[in-house]
């Protein structure tokens, strides 16, 4: 009996936290059994927890926390435990070097990605239907195409969708997350173009960021599919402060500077719509700002001067969509915008049935870019020779020596229309803009604004990213691909800072018409066709 009691008080004191509170409990189990039993099952659960926080200390490796998370997720898929998948998310938000996330990343797609094994199932699969014969039926193999979609599957988008589901502002987190991985893949390449040779590390880790960025974007685009997302209009008055400061913070065409500004924007004769998830209530997933005015708005002062008051509002018979904006760098390639734009149409049409003209007022981000660069690299292209014509240079001559810059020229031997245009374009500043619209700089105004309206039309309607269909201008691209019709390029639309130095203050009209706009977005999807209004075809 004495060697018993010893063996029992050893066991004891060696025995973990959990077994010492098993002890009482178990024995009080005859008297209640159900209460005690499950009272005890949950202090075995939270000593286990503890247990496993204490084996996954800091001093743990990221390789074996996502090895561990490889064995779980491949015993039990959809079951990785919900403390391993919190203590990933902690460790991980808690780097602060680039250079440490990046590691994380690559090891996420090196442990959790589709394994070599699976490609080489895949290949064998291939090769049985290639060589099967043409009468075999493509429902012969349904069963390998089925395992293969599941082994294809990378598990890392398990751990994504565990830490959605399990950690609150998960899915956040997770948006947040593909924010770093394009961020970092940016970095690469703008590292790898500016050097001559780049290190096999470098390649690989590049690689590894652009495939976690697609399976990410797959992911996303399941979860923050229309019939997932709320649209809402905000006012100054019901929206909450959150809501309004990621507005304000994020509004990316014109800049809100004040709460006076923010205050107008969403006053009389203004509406902003926003879309939510509901995972993440205060965060605008993408929101557009619209004037409802008279007539089409061919630049920011008509809509500031025709909006404010309500009976300006009730005469309004255009709704001008002036900026769109994609919140979340995370949510890039997620279409959110093109289902914005149709859904506040619908509503519109509703909520103001006497609206006849639905249009934009865009920037063209891209155009001094382009015009800089092709003055500068490809003066005598056929492109600009058309654009450029026999007039342009005497009144390009008389420009320069106005400003004062034909010593300069001289010096530098400018003498074609294109040089003289470029050089006389790097010595103007945005208030050239205001000195020309009130009259002040009539021959900049009659020099300079037929040249760039030619140059901007030419930029929209035929320039076209390397080996594509799709425009060169971003925002284009996104309105043409929508169904939109080029409506007209308008000259000191913009005179701000930022204006001039995306398109020199040029802003252009989309006309969202609605009979047709399906085929116009066929023709330019499949044929890159850019459809213009006859007034711009004419001009043109």
């Amino acid at each position: 009996k004495i060697q018993l009691r010893l063996k029992a008080r050893k066991q004891s004191a060696t025995a973990p936290n959990t077994a010492a509170l098993a002890t009482p409990l178990l024995l009080a189990l005859q008297s209640e059994p159900e209460p005690r039993l499950r009272m005890w099952r949950r202090c075995n659960k939270r000593g286990r927890a503890l247990s496993f926080r204490r084996q996954f200390s800091t001093e743990t490796t990221f390789e074996s926390l996502l090895r561990d998370m490889r064995e779980r997720t491949l015993t039990a898929p959809n079951r990785c435990p919900p403390s391993l998948l919190r203590t990933v998310h902690e460790r991980f938000w808690k780097l602060s070097e680039d250079a440490e996330k990046q590691q994380f990343f690559v090891e996420a797609v090196k442990i959790l990605g589709v394994r070599r094994d699976t490609l080489a199932q895949a290949q064998e699969v291939l090769n049985n239907v290639r060589f099967s014969g043409a009468e075999s039926d493509a429902l012969e193999h349904l069963e390998d195409v089925m395992r293969l979609r599941k082994e294809m599957k990378p598990l890392y988008e398990e751990i994504f969708e565990g830490i959605a589901r399990e950690i609150p502002g998960g899915c956040r987190s997770v948006v947040q997350m593909r924010g770093e991985v394009l961020r970092l893949a940016g970095k690469l390449r703008r590292a790898a173009s500016a050097q001559a040779a780049n290190s096999r590390e470098d390649i690989l880790a590049l690689r590894a960021l652009r495939d976690l960025d697609e399976g990410m974007r797959q992911l996303l685009c399941t979860w923050f599919s229309v019939g997932n997302l709320d649209l809402r209009r905000l006012t100054y008055e019901t929206a909450s402060g959150a809501v309004l400061e990621q507005i304000a913070r994020r509004e990316a065409v014109h800049p809100i500077r004040t709460l006076s500004e923010l205050k107008t924007r969403l006053g009389p004769g203004r509406r902003c719509y926003a879309f939510f998830h509901p995972s993440m209530p205060s965060d605008p997933l993408a929101f557009v700002h619209v004037a409802l005015v008279p007539d089409i708005a061919r630049s920011m002062e008509y809509i500031n001067r025709s909006t404010g008051e309500e009976e300006l509002e009730g005469r309004a018979q255009c709704a001008i969509f002036y900026s769109i904006t994609s919140a979340l760098p995370g949510l890039h390639g997620v279409e959110l915008g093109n289902v914005l734009i149709k859904r506040v149409v619908s509503l519109l049409y509703s909520d103001a049935p006497r609206l006849e003209t639905f249009v934009t007022l865009s920037p063209m981000p891209g155009l001094r870019h382009w015009l800089e660069t092709t003055l500068e690299n490809d003066p005598e292209s056929e492109a600009l020779k058309e654009i450029l014509q026999p007039d342009d240079a005497q009144q390009l001559q008389s420009l320069a020596g106005k400003l004062g810059l034909l010593g300069f020229l001289d010096g530098m031997g400018a003498t074609r229309s294109s040089e003289l245009l470029l050089r006389i374009l790097q010595s103007l500043d945005h208030t050239a803009l205001s000195e020309a619209r009130s009259g002040e700089n009539g021959l900049v105004h009659a020099t300079i604004r037929p040249i760039l309206l030619r140059l901007a039309r030419m930029y929209i309607m035929k320039e076209k990213k390397s080996g594509s269909l799709r425009a060169l201008d971003p925002v284009a691209n996104f309105h043409l691909r929508n169904g939109a019709l080029v409506e007209s390029i308008n000259w000191a639309a913009d005179p701000s800072l930022q204006g001039w130095k995306n398109s020199y203050g040029l802003m252009v009209n989309y006309l969202y018409e609605l009979d047709g706009i399906e085929g116009r977005s066929h023709a330019y999807s499949i044929y890159g066709d850019v459809t213009v209004s006859s007034s711009l075809e004419q001009a043109a």
